[in-house]
């Protein structure tokens, strides 16, 4: 059962790779259209880009972590 359990350890933290560099990529994605003005306004928004819209809103009263948006996984 040992390796059952070391072998689910290393899928786990291989998502959790995975979902990492979704999120760097959709921090970058947010970081330009700031850039470039208009901070995406107008623009589609997919799942992450509204919870990492919660998650920067200090304001907001939903407190959301990276840990929270990598583990909604219907993304």
């Amino acid at each position: 059962m040992q390796g059952f359990g070391k072998g689910l350890k290393e899928i786990r933290d291989r998502f959790d790779t995975i979902m990492e560099r979704a999120i760097k990529k959709h921090e970058e994605e947010r970081k330009k259209r700031k850039e470039v003005g208009n901070g995406g306004e107008g623009q589609i928004k997919d799942l992450v880009y509204v919870l990492l819209d919660i998650h920067e809103d200090h304001n907001s009263n939903i407190k959301l972590t990276k840990e929270n948006i990598k583990a909604s996984r219907s993304w």
